[in-house]
This record gives structure tokens, sequence and C-alpha cells, in this order.
């Protein structure tokens, strides 16, 4: 299933987020912090990237693994390198 919208990579980053954190009613926003989720700690992170990378079909460079700290900074780099910033 592709993606068209920035809201619709948010609602595929938070099922992704709820099965990795084994939080079925995990609420997440584009402003919420990983320090603001229980569970997502540095390993955690590395399977969420992991997954991500999987399910949406784009690759991270270690870079942008360690800058993305909110939400919104994995649906803005999930956008660009979908090229839905250019549409």
């Amino acid at each position: 299933m592709s993606v068209k919208t920035k809201d619709e990579i948010l609602l595929r980053v938070t099922d992704l987020l709820r099965d990795v954190l084994m939080q079925p009613a995990l609420q997440v926003t584009a402003q919420s912090t990983t320090d603001q989720i229980a569970g997502w700690d540095s390993l955690t992170h590395m399977t969420i990237i992991s997954r991500i990378e999987q399910d949406f079909g784009v690759e991270f460079q270690f870079q942008e693994i360690i800058a993305l700290e909110k939400v919104g900074d994995i649906i803005e780099r999930i956008s660009e390198k979908l090229g839905l910033d250019a549409a």
C-alpha cells in the first residue's frame, strides 16, 4: 500500500509503533518525542527504523537515524524519501 500524504504516513508509523512497542492503544502525534513514548530506547529505535525501512521501502543513513527525535522527524524523512514533498 502506497502513501500519498503525511497524514497517511503518520497512521502507518503509528501502527508500526504499536506493533513494535507492543502497545495497541498507543497514541502519537508528529510532536511526540522518543523520550515521551514508553519503551522507546536506543535498541528499540533501531528496530523501529528497520521496520520503517522495510515497510516504506526507504533507507536511512546513520546521521539521519540519530537525528530522528520526534515522530514528525520520521514522517518528514519518509516523505522526502518517497518524493511527497516534491508533489
